[in-house]
């Protein structure tokens, strides 16, 4: 338990290991959904729509869970968040 608070958790438990893979896995693909929407953006531009939908079916889904984790993120961290140095959730 001083591990999780060390780390930011407070009062989390066994959800501590849960969190920390969803944020893992939306910071990931919140550094890839940028240049893949700009990428697919392009291919519509260029008229070259056949790229442009098989591109966009991925970064549909991509860009969903990216926008609906960073809200189960600012909620778990809005209950179990430590304030530190002026940073309050």
């Amino acid at each position: 338990m001083g591990a999780l608070r060390d780390h930011g958790l407070r009062g989390a438990g066994g959800l501590a290991g849960a969190y920390y893979l969803l944020l893992f896995t939306h910071t990931l693909l919140a550094a890839v959904n940028g240049p893949l929407a700009l990428y697919v953006i392009w291919r519509a531009l260029r008229g070259e729509f056949a790229l442009h939908r098989r591109w966009a079916r991925i970064l549909v889904p991509v860009w969903l869970y990216v926008a609906l984790s960073g809200w189960a993120i600012y909620l778990v961290l809005k209950r179990y968040g430590v304030a530190q140095e002026g940073i309050a959730f």
